[in-house]
């Protein structure tokens, strides 16, 4: 199998009949537009991340959901504030995580707001 010549990830890309139709001068310069842009998901790494992020704000939430004082307290509303945030300026914004993960932001605030409120704890908390 011929590779690019190159550095980094497409260096490893096989070569494909456009890559041998338009090879010559300055094809090495040229990247495969799928090797830079065509990652629409998270990889597999990425999303055990979020996943991770995910899974912690809400436990956090309801593991503290009756504190109201110290530490505690606190993070019950840091995780709130959380939950109940629509921006999606930073990667670890609740509404960023659940649309890289392919979920409904909203449905799943509501599901844990409403054992927020029932005061139901999950078995996984």
């Amino acid at each position: 199998m011929q590779t690019h010549a190159g550095v980094g990830a497409a260096a490893a890309l096989p070569r494909t009949p456009i890559d041998e139709a338009f090879s010559g001068a300055g094809s090495d310069i040229a990247l495969r537009y799928d090797a830079v842009y065509g990652r629409a998901r998270p990889a597999e790494g990425e999303r055990r991340l979020l996943l991770a992020v995910l899974e912690e704000g809400i436990r956090t939430l309801m593991k503290h959901a009756h504190a109201s004082r110290g530490r505690p307290a606190a993070l019950r509303r840091e995780a709130l504030h959380w939950l109940r945030s629509e921006t999606r300026t930073n990667v670890f914004d609740f509404e960023s995580i659940c649309e890289a993960l392919g979920i409904d932001p909203g449905r799943l605030r509501e599901r844990v707001m409403q054992q927020l409120g029932r005061g139901d704890r999950p078995a996984w908390i």
